[in-house]
C-alpha cells in the first residue's frame, strides 16, 4: 500500500519499513532560497518569504519527501523582562551584502551590540561577527533603520499552521534546547 511522504518519513524515523526509500535529499536552505529567485537577504533578513515557506515550496516543486529539520524554533510566551528592546539597523550596504548591528538606548544613549550580522545576496548569513574583523568600528558612524522586514511568528500556533500547510508532504523537526530534534508525529 502506498504511503504519503509523511507516513513514509515517520515510518523510517520509528524504525519501521516504509513502502519505499524516502526521496529526501538535504536541500538545506540554499536550494529553497535560490528557487525563490530573490536575494538571500530578502529571506534571511526580511522574512520575504519566510525560510519555512521557501522550504515547503521547494519540496513541493521538486516533489520530495519533505524532512524539514531545525527550521522552526518554537518560542513560548515569556514573562516580561527588564532586558532592553533591541532594534536592528543597517550599518553598511553594498551590491553583494548588507551588514546589520543591533542597538538599544539606555539612559538616553545608544548602546551597540558587540557583533554584527552579514547578509549576502546569494548565500546564507554570517552572524555574530566582531566589527573589527570587517574593518568596522565598534559603534557605526552611520546607520539606517531596517525597513520592510516582515515579522515571523514562532509561537506554537504558527508551528501548527505550518504543519497543516505541509500536510502529508512530510515532517517539520523542531530543535530543543539540548540539541535533540522533536519529531513531528
Amino acid at each position: 500500500m502506498a504511503m504519503s511522504s509523511r507516513e513514509r518519513l515517520l515510518a523510517v524515523l520509528n524504525g519501521q519499513l516504509p513502502d519505499h526509500v524516502p526521496c529526501s535529499p538535504d536541500i538545506s536552505n540554499m536550494v529553497p532560497c535560490r528557487l525563490t529567485g530573490k536575494p538571500f537577504w530578502d529571506i534571511y533578513l526580511c522574512n520575504d518569504p519566510p525560510r519555512l515557506d521557501a522550504a515547503i515550496a521547494a519540496h513541493e516543486q521538486l516533489d520530495l519527501d519533505a524532512f524539514i529539520d531545525c527550521t522552526f524554533m518554537v518560542k513560548f510566551d515569556e514573562p516580561p523582562s527588564d532586558e532592553p528592546e533591541w532594534e536592528t539597523f543597517i550599518i553598511r550596504r553594498t551590491e553583494d551584502r548588507i551588514i546589520t548591528q543591533r542597538s538599544h538606548t539606555a539612559d538616553g544613549r545608544r548602546v551597540w551590540a558587540p557583533v554584527v550580522d552579514v547578509y549576502y545576496v546569494a548565500d546564507s548569513p554570517t552572524r555574530n561577527v566582531p566589527p573589527a574583523k570587517l574593518n568596522l568600528p565598534t559603534e557605526p558612524e552611520r546607520f539606517e533603520p531596517l525597513e520592510g522586514a516582515k515579522p515571523f511568528d514562532m509561537g506554537p500556533e504558527s508551528y501548527q499552521a505550518y504543519r497543516r500547510k505541509l500536510g502529508d508532504r512530510g515532517v517539520i523537526g523542531v530543535p530543543l534546547i539540548n540539541g535533540l530534534v522533536l519529531r513531528n508525529e
